[in-house]
């Protein structure tokens, strides 16, 4: 409902007008619903149960119908999303630890690289000896696969409804490759990976917006179609049934 409260704050007016047009189009779904049987049956009362469903086909019209307008705020809200979250995996300590480790242990596991003098993550001088090209891409390859497990985990609905790109190893590796051979002996500044795959994933998710706003609206409709029909379909079958015994 995120995208229903940036309509809000962005732009009141809209979506006061979206609320009072949400309003008219559910009274009017209201309306048919309970009059048009009479097309073929005027004796006809319809009960309690079909006044409920109704009741809830409207509302389900109303909260479609404000969903659908404010859709259109998707690529803004995934690029506020992203940006969110590039903000915050810089300062959080704890996911660039877990992505070093992560890279630590998938590389000592690989029994390629001399380990005897590198003290695990966490403790004071830890280091990733990475002298090969293959355990470079390694680390690399752990380093985003932590930082997009995290993405995903703090963006459900934009991984749900968006397709993530894939990790942009190769930008990561070659800007390692640069800071190893400017920083001799140091650990590759994980916030540099952040800073790659934050702006890597913005630049393929944002422009899926539109298309992935287009798909969800017309499922959404398709949707609120079959869930009008069954108030509809009630209604109906019980005014023929009523017609039937009158004759």
């Amino acid at each position: 409902m995120e995208c229903v409260a940036m309509l809000a704050r962005s732009s009141p007016r809209t979506f006061l007008l979206t609320i009072a047009g949400a309003i008219i189009v559910a009274g009017a779904f209201w309306w048919i619903c309970t009059n048009y049987y009479r097309l073929w049956n005027l004796r006809f009362r319809i009960g309690g149960i079909h006044h409920a469903l109704c009741a809830v086909a409207a509302a389900m019209t109303l909260v479609f119908t404000v969903v659908y307008v404010s859709m259109r705020n998707t690529a803004e809200i995934t690029n506020r999303a992203i940006s969110q979250w590039h903000e915050g995996a810089r300062k959080d300590r704890k996911l660039i630890d877990a992505a070093f480790a992560r890279g630590y242990y998938a590389v000592k596991a690989t029994g390629l690289e001399d380990f005897s003098k590198a003290p695990l993550p966490g403790q004071p001088g830890a280091m990733l000896p990475l002298s090969r090209q293959d355990t470079r891409e390694l680390a690399s390859k752990s380093y985003v696969a932590e930082l997009l497990d995290d993405f995903r985990k703090k963006n459900p609905f934009l991984v749900r409804a968006l397709s993530l790109p894939d990790p942009p190893l190769g930008k990561i590796q070659a800007d390692r490759d640069r800071f190893t051979k400017a920083n001799p002996g140091k650990n590759y500044d994980m916030s540099r990976a952040v800073d790659l795959a934050a702006t890597h994933t913005r630049d393929l998710l944002v422009p899926q917006s539109p298309r992935t706003v287009t798909y969800v609206r017309r499922l959404a409709i398709l949707l609120l179609l079959l869930f009008q029909a069954i108030p509809f379909a009630v209604i109906g079958f019980a005014a023929y049934q009523d017609l039937r015994e009158q004759r």
